[in-house]
């Protein structure tokens, strides 16, 4: 399962939240974001490899608060 779907948004207006969803397995289709107008919650997904989530969002910027990305478990590419 991916977000690629997504691939045409650079801003969301609000907060972005994805968490909880085992079968998500990368979240490429986020790469064309640069700015999140509220908190950023990427957590639990079981499936996501948690390094490739840190890059993703290194260049962002975001405005809000909590900003949580933990506890992606999956298997990093090596």
């Amino acid at each position: 399962t991916n977000v690629d779907g997504l691939a045409s948004i650079t801003t969301v207006g609000g907060a972005l939240y994805i968490g909880y969803n085992d079968a998500l397995a990368n979240v490429d289709g986020l790469s064309s974001i640069t700015t999140v107008w509220g908190y950023l919650f990427i957590d639990g997904n079981a499936a996501l490899c948690q390094a490739s989530v840190v890059d993703l969002v290194a260049g962002w910027t975001i405005s809000g608060t909590p900003q949580i990305i933990s506890n992606n478990t999956g298997v990093c590419p090596s």
